[in-house]
């Protein structure tokens, strides 16, 4: 006996003896006498409820969950992903992702307490590389110097070459004061705060002899430039020769030169991006 279908009701063949079937036709429901309520039907085209047991060829309808001790573990990996999210939120440090860390570790952003000093970045939340020659070349970004601002300097910022000698703050960007080059911290005049980095024009009020090894020689190489104007002009109007003593003043030439500091020109224009 084979059961087959034929718009929706189920056609039996070769059954209670019958060895050969008449051509099958399609038999609408419509079609079958009304004699059983089943839905099966024989070749006689009667519906005959005791003729087989109701199966049924579509999707069980009692169905139950096999996997349970997946599901478990489904439900035990979400739960250890909630607790690892509620540690990283409670000790963690989200503006490390979001605003970038400058040279010392410090999150921009975010204040960072070290001894009795503390660090407030809160408005400092862009991060600003100092000295754009060292990215140059890819294996000096991981180490060039980079600091949290309050702003990215713009197109007014740059100190172009036919600026130098480059004369306002607005042209320099320095390190935290708190940590300037050169141990010029708590010699300046008129320096805000330890997160200050614009404090280019404060260096000329540092009036305490430098003691710079590199000093005398790179003030010779500046002498031998005494055919620009800008450098003859300012070693005159400040009195600045190799022989020294040298001042705040060699440090405000100096931050004129890429790369040297204590202050760094800005060299090309820079947009916030990411935040």
């Amino acid at each position: 006996m084979s059961l087959k279908r034929a718009d929706s009701i189920l056609m039996l063949d070769n059954i209670e003896g019958v060895t050969s079937a008449p051509p099958r036709t399609k038999t609408k429901r419509s079609d079958v006498p009304e004699c059983a309520a089943a839905m099966y039907v024989d070749l006689t085209g009667c519906r005959r409820p005791e003729a087989i047991p109701f199966v049924w060829f579509g999707m069980a309808r009692k169905r139950k969950c096999r996997d349970v001790l997946c599901l478990l573990l489904f439900l035990a990996f979400w739960g250890g992903m909630f607790v690892v999210c509620a540690i990283a939120i409670d000790q963690g440090d989200p503006d490390r992702l979001i605003f970038g860390i400058d040279s010392y570790g410090m999150a921009c952003g975010g204040k960072h307490t070290f001894g009795d000093t503390t660090m407030d970045l809160s408005n400092n939340k862009n991060l600003y590389y100092l000295n754009a020659l060292d990215l140059l070349a890819i294996t000096n970004i991981r180490y060039a110097k980079r600091m949290c601002v309050d702003g990215c300097p713009g197109e007014e910022n740059v100190c172009g070459i036919g600026d130098f000698p480059c004369t306002s703050n607005a042209k320099f960007v320095c390190p935290y004061y708190w940590l300037a080059e050169d141990y010029i911290y708590d010699k300046l005049q008129n320096v805000s705060s330890i997160e200050e980095t614009s404090y280019w024009e404060q260096l000329s009020t540092m009036n305490e002899t430098i003691a710079d090894s590199t000093a005398s020689a790179l003030i010779q190489g500046m002498e031998a430039l005494d055919s620009l104007p800008w450098v003859g002009d300012f070693l005159d109007t400040y009195g600045i020769n190799s022989s020294g003593p040298w001042t705040g003043r060699y440090y405000q030439l100096r931050s004129n030169i890429p790369g040297q500091g204590p202050c760094f020109p800005v060299l090309v224009q820079t947009k916030a991006y990411l935040n």
